[in-house]
């Protein structure tokens, strides 16, 4: 970015900049990114996602977002979070603390797992107890094609795995030898599970 910042997107993300003499400030439209932030106290950083917003003066920091929800994990530094709708109510974070959003309401906020949270820096997808369903989700937007459960009573199974995002093919394997899914592919493109 102009003034020093670094800006790492997510794959399937989208962002708006909009820098200023005052202001600097970047809407996340969907997706995630990672911030490094060069401090400049005369001009605050926001990130604005949905209802959520973050502001910052230099730090390193993560925002993702999905749909209405959203997510802010602090890496380094201190990051304020709030909403566009009650902007008083302030949630500061410090390094390994994640905020949670849901529209324009605060649901959690807990302390993070950072080298889980942000693993897709490094190339990797970390889950730990996750439902199949969400692990399903995170391959979709990083592997062409789809993977589709076709099984209803597979999506809570809990899956915890390391899957690394360049070989996902592995991924779809894995979840067959190892949790005993069924895999069927139909012209490499689609994967039922079931």
């Amino acid at each position: 970015m102009t003034d020093g910042s670094r800006l790492l997107l997510n794959t399937d993300s989208a962002v708006g900049i909009e820098m200023t003499a005052t202001e600097r400030r970047v809407t996340l439209l969907r997706g995630e990114a990672f911030f490094e932030v060069t401090r400049a106290p005369q001009r605050p950083f926001w990130v604005v996602a949905g209802d959520t917003r973050a502001r910052v003066t230099g730090t390193a920091f993560s925002v993702g977002r999905r749909s209405e929800n959203v997510a802010v994990t602090v890496a380094e530094g201190r990051v304020e979070t709030s909403t566009e709708s009650h902007p008083e109510q302030i949630t500061p974070l410090t390094p390994g603390e994640s905020a949670h959003f849901r529209g324009a309401r605060l649901s959690a906020k807990h302390t993070a797992d950072i080298a889980r949270e942000l693993a897709w820096r490094q190339g990797q997808m970390v889950f730990v107890q996750a439902p199949l369903a969400e692990v399903v989700a995170q391959i979709n937007r990083y592997r062409p094609g789809r993977l589709i459960v076709t099984d209803r009573q597979l999506e809570n199974r809990p899956i915890t795995a390391v899957f690394n995002i360049d070989k996902l093919d592995d991924a779809v394997s894995a979840l067959e030898q190892t949790f005993g899914i069924r895999a069927r592919r139909i012209a490499d493109y689609w994967v039922l599970l079931g």
